[in-house]
């Protein structure tokens, strides 16, 4: 008797896993520089807008601070614009209760 039960808390957490879904990485315009190095924010971002109960919220992947290199700019001689990369931790959301 207890492994059916074992089996169907199984199912479910598995199930419920099911529910969180892929993000979307997206740079913050800002970003700081040291020289030629540069560090700029992503933040885990839902790709589409989500309507949810009052008792629940969504939760995401924290946000990352990624380093590259400055390239030169228009906007500054030194460092017009951070070249970096996504964080290539995947970017996960899903709606949970309060």
């Amino acid at each position: 008797m207890s492994g059916k039960i074992l089996v169907v808390l199984v199912l479910v957490f598995s199930t419920n896993a099911a529910f969180a879904d892929q993000g979307v990485w997206v740079a913050d315009e800002s970003f700081t520089n040291f020289n030629f190095v540069c560090q700029r924010r992503y933040v885990c971002s839902i790709p589409t807008p989500v309507i949810h109960a009052d008792d629940e919220k969504i939760v995401s992947t924290p946000s990352k601070i990624q380093t590259g290199v400055c390239t030169v700019g228009s906007n500054s001689p030194t460092c017009g614009d951070c070249a970096t990369n996504p964080p290539a931790e995947a970017c996960d959301w899903d709606v949970v209760k309060k």
